[in-house]
């Protein structure tokens, strides 16, 4: 990861599925010198380790650390914001990994394959399915509810980004990208796609943006094969008014 993070050398690097102890954290610290941490460990109170589960890195100065968005168990999804001086203005990076859809390895085969249509449990599997994708929406969209609120009640530019685990359909999409602009509409080409499965079908990870901030790329890596997505990389800049 340190080593991707040098070759494309971005100014600012949000992180999900970091779960990294303290310890690590440390030394994949010592290997970022120029980059600045902000992150919120989980609460030990439940008996585990502590452990950080998502994190931005920035060269520009925070203002504070970061603050938790989602209260729920570090498990069920996270989101943090914190504050950067760019500049003379003052932007929010607002870093988010929503609720999983629970759908695994062997879900995605059962279902690419139609194993559904001759497999004689078919009917108990397929709703097993359903239930839990319609759980864990539910449960996600209680969640783009808070975060919108968060990001509603932000008054300086805004940047929004990381798993939101739905399409540019879904009603999580829709809630958190209201009154932004996303980096792949503004920039993007062709068909993307960020999740590494389900037939590279799925767009699920975003980086979206509000005034005075414009796009001026958008990239997927998808060279790069460190998780089960891939990295996205955008540049964004100030328009300068008139």
């Amino acid at each position: 990861v340190a080593m991707l993070i040098h070759q494309v050398d971005p100014d600012i690097i949000c992180i999900q599925e970091f779960g990294l102890k303290a310890e690590d954290m440390d030394r994949m610290d010592a290997l970022l010198p120029e980059y600045t941490r902000s992150s919120v460990p989980t609460d030990p109170s439940d008996g585990n380790s502590l452990f950080y589960p998502i994190a931005v890195y920035t060269k520009y100065r925070v203002l504070g650390t970061a603050s938790t968005i989602l209260r729920e168990s570090p498990y069920e999804g996270q989101s943090t914001w914190v504050d950067l001086r760019i500049g003379e203005d003052t932007v929010r990076i607002i870093n988010n990994h929503l609720h999983s859809t629970s759908i695994t390895a062997d879900d995605e085969e059962f279902l690419s394959k139609k194993e559904f249509l001759s497999d004689t449990a078919s009917s108990a599997k397929v709703k097993s399915i359903v239930r839990r994708f319609h759980n864990n929406s539910v449960l996600r969209a209680n969640q783009a509810d808070t975060i919108a609120q968060v990001i509603r009640q932000t008054h300086h530019a805004r940047i929004v980004c990381g798993d939101f685990n739905d399409t540019p359909m879904s009603y999580v999409y829709r809630t958190m990208s209201k009154g932004l602009d996303d980096a792949f509409s503004s920039c993007g080409k062709g068909y993307s796609y960020t999740f590494r499965g389900f037939m590279d079908a799925l767009r699920i990870d975003y980086v979206l943006y509000s005034e005075p901030l414009e796009c001026l790329s958008y990239e997927v890596l998808y060279d790069v094969k460190l998780s089960d997505h891939y990295p996205v990389v955008v540049r964004l800049r100030k328009v300068d008014a008139d």
